[in-house]
């Protein structure tokens, strides 16, 4: 269920005239990116570009932990490939 002030803010934007158009909508953090200033992500969605660096490097820190848990735990990755097996 929509909020107030989302269902609002997504009035504004999608039913409003285009000459009041006040821009686009970060996928993201969901905050008003000015058309000047918008990236857009793999998708083609408009992006802060501050906002997708985050989400990269989040992305990136995720995948090395799972990694580095794998190094740190050998066996218990082992353990799960055998019980697989079975």
């Amino acid at each position: 269920m929509l909020t107030f002030k989302r269902s609002a803010l997504l009035k504004r934007i999608f039913w409003s005239p285009p000459d009041t158009f006040t821009g686009l909508i970060c996928s993201i953090c969901n905050k008003v990116v000015d058309l000047e200033d918008a990236k857009t992500d793999e998708s083609g969605a408009a992006v802060h570009g501050e906002c997708y660096v985050l989400r990269l490097q989040q992305i990136a820190n995720k995948e090395k932990l799972r990694e580095d848990t794998k190094r740190a735990f050998p066996l218990e990755s082992a353990e799960i490939q055998i019980a697989n097996l079975f």
